[in-house]
Formats: structure tokens, C-alpha cells, sequence
């Protein structure tokens, strides 16, 4: 916030960067392992095609990023509150410019679905949630009932089949771009000239 003042008085503008890598509370809130996820436990972690949540980085990287699901409500919503926190702590300064999010397509910050090695976009998520939305926008049914635990890997061989491709990855860029008004208007509305 210091930074923010001194900045100003020195005429340079900010824009906060957020790097969103989870909640506290939601590693408590969904504490669960690939086998409760399997028979069903709700989770808002990404889950790959073979029904494993990411671990996040190994101890001897920086930091703890485990692959939160944006597409989870209570992700999405913690996520949110976040911008929208940074945007009302600096509303009062002018050289407040607005919020950047930085994103990294790999599931390790929000909004990601791929794997830490960029080499599959379409590793996650398969979760319960996730096709649950995916269903509900597009009026598909997709392979897959819950406590079944290969419902994961038959989610996927369908959503990535030659004739469902397109639509899948369709439909998870609209949801990233949904994400992204979202984070604005929750900016805006904290600072309506952010």
C-alpha cells in the first residue's frame, strides 16, 4: 500500500498483478485424495484424464501451486474477491490503473487446465464440476457417472475425440474469457475507474 502512495506522489501509475495460487482455506475445504475423488468427494482441484488431482510443484521449487479449478464455484469466488480486494484497497489512489491477472495456461495458476510441462493443454479437468457445467451450457450428456473412477478417463476420450474436440476447447475458452469479465467487472465495481 506504501508503494502504491509514493508511487503516486511520484507520478507513476500501478497496475497490481495477481498471481492467484489458491486460498488457505480452500486445502482445507477439499482435503481429498485422487481415491475419495474417485468415489465421488467434490474437489477444487483440476483432474486429469486419469482421475489424479496435481500435487503442485515438487519441495525443492518455490512455492505451493496445486492446479485449482477456476471453473469451481468456490474457486471462481474466492479467485474474484481477491481482484476485487486489491481494486477497493487502492480505489482512493489515482495511479491506481486496474488489476493485471497473470496467467499461465498450465494449471498452475488460475485459470489453467494444462499440465506443468505445457506439452498437454488437455490433461485437465475432467472433474465431477467441471463436465456438471459443461453439460448444463452446452446440453450435451458426456460419458462418465460419478462414483464410477473411470468416469475421468471416458470423459476425456470423448471430449477429445476428432468430433468433439473443437467444441470442448470451444466452450473452456469461452470459460476463460467468462473468467476474465468477470475479474473486470469485480474491479469495476470496487473501482469504477480502474
Amino acid at each position: 500500500e506504501m508503494a502504491v502512495r509514493v508511487f503516486g506522489r511520484n507520478g507513476i501509475s500501478v497496475i497490481a498483478s495477481i498471481e492467484y495460487d489458491g486460498n488457505n482455506c480452500l486445502r482445507d475445504e477439499y482435503p481429498f485424495n485422487d481415491g475419495q475423488v474417485a468415489l465421488g468427494a467434490d474437489t477444487a482441484l483440476l483432474v486429469s484424464r486419469e482421475g489424479a488431482q496435481p500435487s503442485g510443484r515438487p519441495p525443492n521449487e518455490r512455492g505451493y501451486s496445486p492446479g485449482w479449478n477456476f471453473l469451481h464455484p468456490r474457486v471462481e469466488e474466492l479467485a474474484l474477491s481477491v481482484a476485487a480486494d486489491v481494486a477497493a484497497k487502492f480505489a482512493d489512489q489515482p495511479n491506481f490503473l486496474g488489476v493485471n491477472w497473470t496467467q499461465y495456461l498450465t494449471g498452475e495458476w488460475t485459470p489453467g487446465y494444462g499440465s506443468r510441462s505445457w506439452s498437454d493443454p488437455l490433461l485437465y479437468s475432467y472433474d465431477d464440476a467441471t463436465i456438471a457445467r459443461f453439460e448444463k451450457d452446452t446440453g450435451l450428456d458426456v460419458p462418465g457417472e460419478p462414483p464410477d473412477p473411470t468416469r475421468f478417463a471416458q470423459r476425456a476420450q470423448f471430449l477429445c475425440a476428432e468430433d468433439m474436440r473443437a467444441r470442448w476447447v470451444q466452450w473452456r475458452c469461452e470459460k476463460t474469457r467468462e473468467f476474465y469479465l468477470k475479474a473486470r467487472d469485480a474491479v469495476r465495481a470496487a473501482d469504477p475507474d480502474a
